[in-house]
């Protein structure tokens, strides 16, 4: 996990630097042959050694893939896709793997065969326009464009592009150009600071729920392969009704599907509870598994969700390194993660009672520190310095905001805009 953690951050900022797609394939193809190398250690301490670089080559890959397929999402289909494709089907096949390979260095060399043809995938695609305009490489971005339009056999009016991209330049002009971001950017201005905590103490809380009930899993009734086939099945499930959910009904945001998850965790922790204290625990086996197992699986739905608005609340400079922060604190709430059982021994059913505040405190504080971003294009326009906190001066008006658009808006040259802090847009009416 401190790889994870080094990894996160340090790849987190390099692709908001140099680029989502570049990054992303160094990472994957290091890892890659790091997967393979630890198939071949010979003892505890080169395996440790070895796994490490796993690890931090492996976070590369997870926090730039995230950003790097939301940038290209169409706003209207970010969630959906989001949740189609996600982990929740490898741990079906993980454990289906783990079964066949009778061992843990057979299981890394097929884990390692299995990524491989994702290097010329990866090469094929192009670099996510968004970050190409953030860097003022207008005629990449434009190339990137129109490259996707003739893969999707679409046609785009050029005029129209040609005059976005103009106005992004004219922009970065009266802006000073590009700038580099870092991490402390994430806490600019205090709405930022609302956004970053909530999206980064919900990935601790779920981290922590989640693999504390996954590290768990051998003590449940029945094989631990199939208990794990059961989750990951239960968890696509859920990824999938949330799906169809966020497509059919206009009101189903990220911050209700958040708080569902976190509800249905809550309600699966206490039921769970309760057969534990009344001793139904021992004698309804099967409903006790399913208890831990659909908590497993709500988890899913707030990864997704977390994962999305740690995108869609911030501005192209800052994306990754959002998402990034959020994963450094995810995987620190992986490492507190199996200290939390053992305070069974105080008391049985403690880890789920801490469990079920954590869940309740995730659910409602994510909820009035985050607003909705359903339908909205991605800001790319980074605070000016009036914003800044402790600035010393009133915040402007919306007349003085600086505008955004999506790249290709379909209604015209003319589209939505965000506000002047990267929140989420919100419709001008002229």
């Amino acid at each position: 996990m401190i790889g994870v953690i080094f990894g996160s951050m340090l790849f987190g900022y390099l692709s908001d630097s140099y680029g989502r797609r570049k990054i992303m394939l160094i990472a994957l193809i290091l890892c890659i042959l790091s997967m393979v190398a630890s198939s071949f250690t010979f003892d505890l301490l080169s395996f440790t050694i070895v796994r490490f670089f796993v690890n931090f080559f492996n976070a590369g890959t997870m926090v730039t893939l995230v950003v790097f397929t939301s940038e290209h999402y169409p706003k209207k289909h970010r969630f959906c896709l989001a949740n189609l494709i996600t982990w929740s089907p490898n741990f079906v096949l993980f454990a289906i793997m783990a079964y066949f390979a009778h061992d843990w260095r057979t299981l890394q060399r097929v884990s390692a065969a299995l990524a491989t043809p994702c290097v010329p995938i990866l090469y094929f695609l192009s670099e996510s326009p968004r970050f190409l305009v953030q860097c003022r490489r207008m005629v990449e971005a434009k190339a990137a464009i129109l490259r996707m339009h003739r893969i999707d056999g679409r046609e785009c009016n050029e005029s129209v592009l040609d005059a976005v991209l103009a106005r992004e330049e004219r922009q970065h002009e009266a802006t000073k150009g590009q700038k580099k971001y870092n991490y402390l950017h994430l806490f600019y201005t205090w709405r930022f600071v609302r956004y970053t905590t909530a999206v980064a103490i919900s990935f601790f809380i779920v981290s922590l729920m989640n693999y504390s009930l996954l590290f768990g899993l051998d003590s449940l009734s029945g094989s631990l392969f199939m208990n794990g086939i059961m989750m990951g099945a239960f968890r696509y499930s859920m990824n999938l009704a949330i799906s169809f959910g966020d497509m059919r009904f206009k009101w189903l945001g990220r911050k209700f599907a958040h708080f569902l998850a976190d509800a249905l965790a809550a309600i699966a922790l206490l039921l769970y509870i309760t057969m534990d204290l009344t001793g139904y625990r021992t004698e309804l086996p099967l409903v006790a598994n399913w208890c831990v197992l659909s908590v497993i699986g709500f988890c899913s739905l707030l990864y997704t969700t977390n994962g999305l608005a740690a995108n869609e609340l911030f501005p192209t400079g800052v994306r990754n390194a959002s998402y990034s922060f959020g994963q450094v604190l995810s995987r620190i709430g992986v490492v507190l993660a199996p200290l939390l059982l053992p305070l069974s021994v105080y008391w049985g059913p403690l880890p789920y009672v801490l469990l079920l505040v954590l869940a309740v405190f995730d659910a409602f504080y994510f909820q009035f520190n985050v607003i909705e971003t359903k339908d909205r294009p991605m800001g790319s326009k980074f605070p000016d310095e009036e914003d800044r906190i402790f600035y010393g001066k009133f915040r402007r008006g919306a007349a003085g905001r600086k505008t955004d658009v999506e790249l290709l808006p379909r209604g015209g040259a003319n589209a939505e805009a965000p506000g002047a802090d990267g929140a989420p847009e919100t419709e001008e009416k002229k």
